[in-house]
C-alpha cells in the first residue's frame, strides 16, 4: 500500500508541472499581447498599464480568446479590426506605416552627418585669400 502512494504521488507530479506551464503560457501570452494593444480611450497606454473599464474589457477579451484556442496574429487582427491600426502598439511595417519606420532611419544619422560637418566647419574654419 505504501508503494501505491508513491506511485500516485509520483504520476501526479509531472501532470501538475505540466498544467502549471500550460498557465504560465497563456499567461505569458496574454501579457504579450497586452502590451502589444493600446488602449483606445487613453494617451499613450498599452491595456496593460491602462486601468480604464475599456482596457480591462480587452483584457478578459483577450484571456477569453486565448482559452477559446486563437492564435496571437487573430486576437490581434480581431482588435484591429474592431479599433482601427492605431490599437496597435507596434503599427505593420507596410504601406503608409512603412514611411513612419522608414523616416526615422533616413533623419536620425542624416541629422548626425550635418551636425558632424557643422562643428568641423565651427572648428576648422576656411581661411578666405
Amino acid at each position: 500500500m505504501p508503494h501505491l502512494k508513491s506511485i500516485i504521488l509520483c504520476s501526479i507530479i509531472p501532470f501538475s508541472i505540466y498544467c502549471s506551464n500550460e498557465l504560465n503560457n497563456d499567461e505569458n501570452r496574454a501579457q504579450y499581447l497586452f502590451e502589444n494593444l493600446m488602449c483606445p480611450v487613453c494617451d499613450g497606454q498599452t491595456i496593460s498599464e491602462s486601468q480604464s473599464q475599456l482596457a480591462k474589457n480587452m483584457r478578459d477579451i483577450v484571456r477569453i480568446k486565448i482559452e477559446e484556442g486563437f492564435t496571437d496574429d487573430q486576437i490581434l487582427d480581431y482588435f484591429k479590426s474592431k479599433y482601427g491600426t492605431s490599437v496597435l502598439s507596434n503599427p505593420p511595417k507596410s504601406g503608409f506605416y512603412f514611411t513612419v519606420w522608414l523616416i526615422p532611419i533616413i533623419v536620425l544619422p542624416s541629422i548626425f552627418i550635418g551636425l558632424i560637418f557643422l562643428i568641423k566647419s565651427l572648428i576648422n574654419p576656411q581661411k578666405e585669400n
